[in-house]
């Protein structure tokens, strides 16, 4: 792209499961509303694809 090198085509909120913290330091699970769109896909496969290019090996699966 005109800014970027290199885009990371990391997926919303939306189209991914996980949990977070609330204001109230209560833990909350968040469930996928739709499909990510293309090559889009969860922060930490993006990681996981980034740490083993550079030589860890990082064999998680969820």
């Amino acid at each position: 792209t005109r800014f970027a090198d290199v885009v990371l085509p990391a997926a919303i909120f939306a189209e991914k499961d996980g949990t977070f913290t609330n204001s109230e330091r209560r833990v909350q699970r968040v469930r996928k509303g739709v499909e990510p769109p293309g090559q889009a896909r969860a922060d930490w496969q993006i990681l996981i694809d980034l740490a083993n290019a550079c030589g860890a090996d990082w064999n998680y699966e969820d």
